[in-house]
This record gives structure tokens, sequence and C-alpha cells, in this order.
């Protein structure tokens, strides 16, 4: 897979890539994330620690489930092509990343087949697994 983000404003432009080397039936889920939130964390048998940075927290599931949008059928060795909208409006837009990952199907269950970060205004590649 591969994903490109662009920042309009406080509106978050996505495309992701799914190039498939194996026909099936996939689903696309997208979460938006943010690093560098400082706020008070309990651990356990320690003290608190108010200055805790929390990063890739979830912030807005952008997907239309956690288990990704629904199935699309992909022929092997073809592009499918998905397209989002978020407003990023009250985070820190240059904190901010997606988590995009891909499910296969498998009978009758799905299963991670890829996953990848992309940065809010920034682009992931594509990244082949050499045989």
């Amino acid at each position: 897979i591969s994903a490109t983000s662009s920042l309009d404003g406080t509106t978050a432009n996505l495309t992701v890539n799914v190039w498939a080397a194996e026909g099936g039936n996939y689903r696309v889920g997208v979460v938006l994330l943010e690093d560098g939130l400082v706020y008070n964390q309990s651990i356990y048998m320690e003290a608190s620690n108010p200055n805790y940075v929390h990063n890739n927290t979830v912030r807005k599931l952008v997907s239309s489930d956690i288990f990704g949008d629904a199935a699309v059928s992909i022929d092997a060795n073809k592009l499918y092509t998905k397209t989002y909208q978020v407003s990023t409006s009250g985070y820190k837009s240059e904190n901010c990343k997606f988590a995009v990952y891909v499910l296969k199907q498998d009978g009758t269950s799905y299963f991670t087949n890829n996953s990848l970060y992309v940065p809010v205004n920034g682009s992931t590649g594509f990244r082949f697994e050499e045989k």
C-alpha cells in the first residue's frame, strides 16, 4: 500500500493506494493518530507522571468501521484507490499521522495484510516484498 496526505487549513485529504499481489476481497482501515500529548499518566506500582508524553493517541476513526470500509474485490496485480477527507480541527496537524491498514478475506475471516503510517501532509510509498 501507499498513501499521500495533503492539508488544506484544518482539512486533511488522504489518498490510499492498494496494490493487490493476489486477487481477493479487501478492506481498508484508517485511524488518525496524534503524537506529543502531555498529560498525567498513572503507572502501576510507581508514582504518577504529570508530564508523560503520549504518542500514537487515537484521535479519530476515519474509515467507516475499525475493521475497515466495506469489502471490495481487487483483481491480482491491480490498483485500488480510496480517498478520505478528515477534519484536524482541535489537533496539532504537524503532530498527526494516519495509520492505514489493509485486511484480506480468508474464508469468513479477515487478517491484516499490510499497514503503514503516513504523516498528515506527507506521503509513504509502496514497499514490495521481494521473493
